[in-house]
């Protein structure tokens, strides 16, 4: 819920081992954030006047997963979290840079249970054994005949929607449905420092967010109907100035 970059409200969080500072604020939210009830802003580091990076890599399986109620096996879950930073002098005391980089790897499985489609009887308009009320002619306001819609009042744009439905595959006749939702992201952040006087510091920084995700039930319970793929890519770059009067007042300006 903390995420509006969609809205031009906020951005992704960087990297780990990228960050230097976070700050949470719950309430009293100042303009400068955007939208939201509440806010989670980092600093990024910068470099210094010696070389420094890091490497890593972060990896969950379903080795120690247990299957779900409805699920024929443990659905598939491979993630992966990597990435490293980098910074250090341009020229000492004087102009610096840090960079960091990080990617994620999900390939994981989505069990939807909620799904009854029409049996193999109900898809040829017989409904005899349906549960329920028995169909009614809209011409004569009278049930069907045993139930049986015939097939020549079928109306053909039902049937091709009919057709991008699949049978039950339970005996209960529901349908249980285990599908792959890949999702993949690449970050990227890169900032220049320099000093003009122990006092005077200008910061440029360009950040660079672009995540993808697929769902195979957006706003369904059926694969192959309502399924869905979301690529957000979020671009920022920032350019500030910061000047020291004393211990506790600075004076930043940024764009």
């Amino acid at each position: 819920a903390m995420y509006y970059g969609h809205r031009g409200a906020g951005l992704n969080q960087p990297p780990p081992d990228a960050i230097q500072e976070v700050k949470v604020i719950t309430s009293g939210v100042a303009a400068e954030f955007g939208r939201g009830s509440s806010s989670i802003s980092t600093v990024t580091k910068s470099g210094t006047n010696e070389f420094h990076g890091s490497l890593w890599n972060y990896f969950r399986n379903d080795d120690l997963d247990a299957r779900s109620f409805f699920s024929s096996n443990v659905p598939k879950l491979r993630y992966n979290q990597f990435g490293g930073t980098g910074g250090g002098p341009i020229k000492r005391n004087k102009a610096f840079f840090f960079g960091a980089f990080q990617g994620m790897e999900g390939r994981s499985d989505v069990v939807a249970s909620s799904a009854f489609p029409p049996t193999a009887l109900e898809r040829q308009g017989n409904f005899a054994g349906a549960a329920g009320k028995v169909p009614v002619d809209p011409l004569t306001k009278q049930p069907f005949p045993n139930a049986l819609i015939p097939t020549s009042r079928f109306d053909p744009v039902s049937v091709k929607v009919l057709n991008m439905f699949p049978q039950p595959d339970r005996a209960n006749g529901q349908y249980v449905a285990q599908i792959s939702a890949p999702s993949h992201n690449r970050t990227y952040l890169g900032r220049v420092d320099y000093d003009f006087s122990e006092k005077d510091r200008t910061s440029v920084r360009y950040f660079m967010d672009n995540p993808f995700s697929s769902t195979p039930f957006a706003s369904g319970n059926v694969d192959g109907y309502t399924g869905s793929s979301t690529a957000n890519r979020t671009q920022t770059a920032t350019v500030s100035h910061t000047h020291t009067f004393s211990s506790n007042l600075l004076l930043i300006g940024r764009i």
